[in-house]
């Protein structure tokens, strides 16, 4: 039977589940119920995103599997010694670093929680000016959440996009209406010629047969 990457990844998704999930217990104190590590981003990973990839052998496939098992048990496992080193340092706090810290973590994922707001408050209005502006929502995309998250910049940004937008449009536009313009000239020209030519041969007929009558009396 063969698999594709889209059931292999959910495969590798729910194993990786099943491993995190077992990381809950007991031990869990108020700050970090309430800490956002910073410093746990995996690092990303070199996968292959061609879609519905169909391994052709057995070999193939096993080796495949064994390379995302290997990739999912060793980033469970950063993600763990991460973890216990964090819960370590925290022990070891004065209850007057802990409270200091537990303010930072709070922070911190107030102001994530304030800028993923604006993202989505950013990313509806500039919607609604492409939609204004008669301009293809599919260049949302060139505004990354950098731009979204910073209202400023992203006026900046969405003024640049429209102008260079319109300018290539306008562009196209004289560039088709010139090759219209070209190939209009070039076929009259061409039926101009060809009618001056039917004409002259219709013209030296008919003085032809003038000659050929007058020449006969």
């Amino acid at each position: 039977m063969n698999l594709n990457e889209v059931q292999l990844d959910e495969f590798l998704f729910d194993i990786q589940a099943f491993a995190d999930g077992g990381e809950s217990g007991s031990e869990d104190t108020g700050a970090e119920n309430t800490a956002t590590d910073t410093d746990t981003t995996d690092e990303p990973t070199n996968e292959e995103t061609e879609p519905f990839k169909v391994f052709k052998t057995q070999s193939e496939l096993d080796s495949f599997l064994d390379k995302k098992i290997q990739k999912a048990i060793q980033t469970h496992d950063e993600k763990a010694k991460r973890e216990a080193k964090r819960k370590r340092d925290y022990n070891s706090m004065t209850d007057l670093e802990k409270a200091e810290y537990d303010k930072k973590q709070l922070q911190a994922q107030l102001d994530e929680a304030n800028r993923k707001a604006t993202i989505v408050e950013n990313r509806s209005n500039i919607l609604q000016k492409f939609g204004e502006d008669d301009m293809p929502a599919g260049l949302i995309s060139v505004l990354g959440n950098d731009l979204l998250s910073n209202t400023e910049e992203l006026d900046k940004a969405y003024d640049n996009l429209h102008d260079v937008f319109f300018a290539s449009v306008q562009k196209a536009v004289d560039k088709r209406l010139g090759d219209t313009s070209s190939n209009y000239h070039e076929s009259s020209k061409t039926k101009s010629s060809v009618g001056k030519t039917v004409a002259d041969k219709f013209n030296q007929q008919n003085s032809r047969k003038a000659s050929d009558f007058w020449s006969t009396k």
